[in-house]
């Protein structure tokens, strides 16, 4: 058998390099055209050396792609769920064989990117969240709520089918509004008094996601932190909304006792008006109270 000729392997005359700054993973990024590359741009981005405000800029990036409402997910937003899984599951050339398809595939990568690398919290600590410190800039802040904002009755890119990504971002967005609400303002040792100042200021904001999320009762552990301006918000959500009442169709209910027949959230904020009006009764008892054992 004849002996084969060694030859050098073929990357040892190949000037090979790697990304060293987030200007280079960007820059790439803006130039590139062919899905597969872009593909593993999408995969490779959180691994590339960035300081603090070009993390900022990478989370805000990520979000732009892998947001389902903007218009490149609009015309399969009403497929079935096995249809739409076997888009974001296939080859290219393949079932991905038109430049919407192509823009949803690349999406979705750019989601389980944020997944795994912004909404999972990478710390062995449940009051140690990684994503609290990006989420204390105001762009991150502002831009995440928008990615999670409410749509009727769901949140914005929570979608079905439910897949692990899916499940660690909808993990992600409930951790959140509890830390919003109560381990901000506990021994939390990550976050500043100034960005816990951030974070109250936009538990307002939350009031939305937690209706659709049901999860409104937790506001009722946190009656005392609930204002005013929420109280109006999640009435304004609540009786602005549609129930079947009867066979003639749906309608707004005619009250908030009417509501909590059909809504979680109508039955929770009954409850923290009782308790609000409750504790109003309580406090003028105690004022009296104390004027007379001053006199």
């Amino acid at each position: 058998m004849e002996t084969q000729q060694r030859k050098l392997h073929p990357f040892v005359l190949r000037d090979i390099t790697y990304f060293t700054r987030w200007d280079q993973w960007k820059e790439a990024w803006e130039k590139e055209t062919k899905a597969e590359y872009l593909e593993s741009l999408l995969f490779r981005g959180f691994g590339v050396p960035a300081d603090y405000k070009e993390e900022v800029e990478r989370i805000c990036l990520y979000m732009d792609i892998a947001d389902i409402r903007h218009g490149c997910w609009r015309p399969f937003l009403r497929d079935s769920s096995e249809e739409f899984r076997s888009l974001i599951t296939s080859s290219f050339g393949r079932e991905v064989d038109s430049i919407e398809k192509l823009r949803i595939f690349l999406a979705d990568k750019a989601y389980k990117e944020l997944s795994q690398n912004f909404f999972k919290n990478s710390t062995k600590d449940d009051k140690l969240w990684s994503w609290a410190r990006p989420l204390t800039d105001p762009l991150v802040l502002k831009k995440m709520l928008w990615f999670f904002r409410p749509d009727k009755d769901v949140i914005c890119n929570i979608f079905y089918p439910k897949g692990h990504h899916v499940e660690v971002a909808n993990e992600f967005i409930r951790n959140f509004c509890d830390f919003v609400w109560k381990d901000v303002d506990g021994s939390y040792l990550g976050v500043s008094e100034e960005s816990k100042k951030v974070f109250h200021d936009i538990r307002f904001h939350t009031i939305p996601i937690l209706i659709a999320l049901r999860k409104t009762s937790i506001l009722l552990e946190v009656s005392e932190k609930v204002t005013p301006m929420c109280v109006r918000a999640w009435d304004e959500a609540v009786m602005s909304r549609s129930f079947h009442f009867d066979v003639r169709g749906s309608r707004s209910p005619r009250s908030l006792r009417e509501a909590c027949l059909k809504s979680s959230a109508a039955r929770d904020l009954l409850v923290l008006k009782e308790m609000i009006a409750e504790q109003k009764n309580l406090d003028r008892r105690q004022a009296t109270l104390n004027k007379s054992e001053n006199r």
